[in-house]
């Protein structure tokens, strides 16, 4: 059975459908959708390292490059903090930056590969950390939120750790994109990974509880490779690259075509005023 209440607005869940022996219940206000984790269910990501996220591609080093920009005006102790950190990349890229970086992580792997680059990651759930309250000018919750049954309480754990004004940026996976609209249960981003689901609705439902002020909630971001599925099977004897690497290779493709980088700046620009790309950025300040 999924949650009988939805951890964001309290409302009663709707049943929405089973994928990979989890439950999924959808809340009818504010649009969310979380699954029912087994007690139980062994810890997930505790030695989690792919290949892939061992290397830093340059199109990631340049967003990080222009999102550490835009956090200057909330800087004013000089600690960064990003939840989830996986290998520390973007702890690495802070700290180049000249913040006081550090960052948290539930695998062991990861947090052992970072460490091994001279990077500040602490091993375990943000609880976990030798955190003060009110000490960071920014939290950072990159892919996050969707892997935990009650969001908001990550929120709210948070927000305790910025100062007043401090500034917490988050992105998730967005319920309300055009690809998750076409493709239903079959959307790849709905897997035994992604307990809760979000939307624009929801994340402002949870800054409202977690004393977090919203300053915008936008949608970005829409990968061919899945909108494509919607229209056609592939065939059984022609194996597809995972996501991660379809995604690693278009973003590499983009960077380096200045058409694709143009067309892919329009097309993010109406993904935020439709509301239907993949991404949701969140972007709030603690009251």
């Amino acid at each position: 059975m999924p949650p009988r209440a939805c951890p964001a607005c309290a409302t009663a869940l709707a049943p929405w459908f089973v994928k990979e022996g989890l439950e999924y219940g959808r809340c009818p206000s504010c649009g969310g959708a979380f699954a029912a984790v087994p007690p139980g269910e062994p810890a997930r990501y505790h030695d989690y390292l792919p290949a892939l996220t061992t290397v830093l591609p340059g199109a990631t080093r340049n967003r990080y490059a222009e999102l550490l920009a835009s956090f200057a005006p909330w800087r004013r102790t000089g600690r960064l903090l990003d939840v989830g950190c996986g290998g520390g990349f973007f702890v690495g890229e802070a700290a180049a930056a000249g913040w006081e970086a550090e960052g948290t992580e539930v695998s062991a792997a990861a947090v052992a590969f970072a460490k091994g680059r001279g990077l500040r990651v602490h091993h375990g759930v943000l609880s976990d950390g030798p955190f003060r309250p009110a000490t960071f000018d920014v939290l950072a919750l990159f892919e996050v939120l969707e892997h935990v049954p009650d969001p908001g309480a990550l929120m709210a754990e948070s927000a305790a750790l910025l100062r007043p004004g401090g500034f917490l940026y988050a992105t998730t996976p967005n319920m309300g994109s055009l690809t998750r609209r076409l493709l239903g249960a079959d959307w790849s981003v709905i897997s035994r990974d992604h307990v809760s689901l979000h939307t624009a609705r929801t994340l402002r439902v949870n800054c409202a509880r977690t004393g977090l002020e919203p300053l915008g909630v936008l949608s970005r971001n829409i990968l061919p490779h899945e909108i494509g599925r919607a229209f056609r099977r592939r065939r059984a004897d022609a194996p597809a690259p995972g996501p991660m690497e379809r995604t690693v290779a278009l973003q590499a493709r983009i960077e380096s075509n200045v058409a694709l980088g143009a067309a892919k700046r329009a097309a993010n620009l109406a993904l935020r005023v439709t509301g239907l790309g993949d991404t949701l950025v969140l972007r709030a300040r603690r009251r």
